[in-house]
């Protein structure tokens, strides 16, 4: 690519044959249209059991642009590990993560990588509880009580100065990404918290802004098999001596700047 990505964007995967090639072609759409970064899309199977590799592979091969990238492992890890490993493989100046369920919608990608790279030292989330947002489809009552209830914990144990922390799309400077990749650990509920906590630790600006977004049939998140562990997540995050370390070791966080 010349001149290099300017948006590395990452696509967590997770037995989505039958979701991910409405979503994948929707988004390459998105960011072949004219005033689009230069972007590599980072797709990443997650242990996936189905054909969501296959499918992807042959998908991909017929999307005429962005750059596009495969990875694929054996062992399902969960969503956090998958982000992390795209995160760890980006080269880009600006690098994110979109949900591959096709609920947020990605017109609204160029808007927020404009309004990340406004601010060197600036994160930007996607949100659907600003104002503006797009809800053409909300979620069920059930999930949308336990995901309120999830992120007003968290932002309270956790002084975290979001309104919805569990968004699926989010962008980071380039070179915070991959020190998350390092860093960071989570690999499930807390994932989310885990990398605002990060910033937050790091003094880098997080701006909400609103999105559009549509509910996907096929959620694999449970009340009553998920909830006890998403409490868990937050109590663990808010008690660990040093968060953002494997094992709480007391590794330094210090600025990384990419090579030239």
């Amino acid at each position: 690519m010349p001149g290099g990505p300017e948006l590395s964007l990452v696509v967590p995967l997770y037995n989505e044959a039958r979701r991910a090639p409405s979503a994948l072609k929707a988004l390459g759409d998105a960011l072949s249209s004219p005033g689009s970064p230069r972007t590599e899309i980072i797709v990443v199977c997650d242990g996936c059991s189905d054909d969501t590799e296959p499918v992807v592979r042959e998908v991909i091969a017929d999307l005429p642009a962005p750059t596009w990238c495969l990875h694929a492992y054996g062992t399902n890890r969960g969503k956090g590990h998958a982000v992390r490993h795209g995160f760890a493989l980006s080269r880009g100046e600006t690098v994110g993560f979109v949900d591959g369920d096709g609920a947020v919608d990605p017109a609204g990608i160029p808007r927020l990588w404009e309004l990340q790279t406004a601010g060197l030292n600036r994160a930007v989330i996607g949100s659907r509880r600003c104002a503006g947002a797009r809800i053409s489809r909300p979620q069920p009552l059930h999930r949308r009580i336990l995901g309120r209830v999830f992120s007003m914990l968290a932002v309270h144990a956790l002084d975290l100065p979001v309104r919805d922390t569990q968004c699926g799309l989010k962008f980071f400077p380039g070179s915070v990404a991959r020190q998350m990749a390092t860093l960071c650990h989570s690999d499930r509920f807390a994932f989310d918290l885990e990398l605002l906590w990060f910033c937050r630790r790091e003094g880098i600006e997080v701006c909400e802004e609103p999105v559009g977004w549509s509910d996907q049939e096929g959620s694999r998140v449970s009340v009553l098999r998920d909830g006890l562990p998403m409490l868990w997540a937050i109590a663990a995050l808010a008690l660990r001596p040093d968060p953002l370390t494997r094992h709480a070791v007391g590794v330094p966080i210090t600025p990384v700047k990419d090579s030239p």
